[in-house]
């Protein structure tokens, strides 16, 4: 029912290429929600939370990395049987036209292949989280705005780059 789907506000203005959430929780509800800006999402410390995108409905590991490519795919994270009450998640919500310009050019060819299969959502294995969770650290204290975005797009790259993706299933229609 689209009654029930939040239609989440982002805080990113149209003249920010993206925003960066660093937040310490002591649980890890979100409702059922949609927004226009893609999404990487990182958690830490939610041990068997919820995470729900499109059909996808999975438990978290102790650290869990999806990004979500699609501004139709309705997602939402629930505590499921996560007793954890130090829980650490950092979001990036950036516009699809940030790299929407660049993404015919050879050069960002695995990236488009990212944003590609993260319209259904994708989740990272552990390999990759430990790769890129340095550079997804350096982003939450970076200044200087134009390094930022170069590191946001060392960071899609690297994603990109990750041997161990899944997408999650085929979105449908939710009841």
């Amino acid at each position: 029912m689209m009654s029930d789907i939040y239609r989440e506000k982002s805080p990113l203005s149209e003249q920010d290429c993206f925003v960066v959430f660093d937040r310490r929780k002591s649980s890890f509800t979100f409702p059922v929600h949609i927004h226009p800006e893609y999404e990487l999402n990182y958690v830490e410390g939610a041990s068997v939370a919820q995470r729900i995108i499109g059909d996808s409905s999975e438990t978290t590991g102790h650290k869990d990395l999806v990004l979500i490519a699609n501004p139709e795919l309705k997602h939402a994270w629930k505590d499921g049987e996560c007793t954890s009450t130090d829980i650490h998640e950092i979001t990036l919500q950036f516009h699809p036209s940030l790299v929407e310009q660049i993404l015919d050019k050879k050069q960002f060819q695995s990236i488009q292949e990212l944003f590609n299969r993260a319209s259904k959502g994708v989740h990272f294995g552990t390999a990759t989280i430990e790769k890129v969770l340095p550079i997804l650290r350096i982003l939450t204290m970076e200044k200087n705005g134009f390094y930022a975005v170069m590191k946001l797009f060392i960071l899609l790259y690297e994603l990109s780059k990750g041997e161990d993706l899944r997408e999650l299933l085929v979105p449908q229609k939710w009841v």
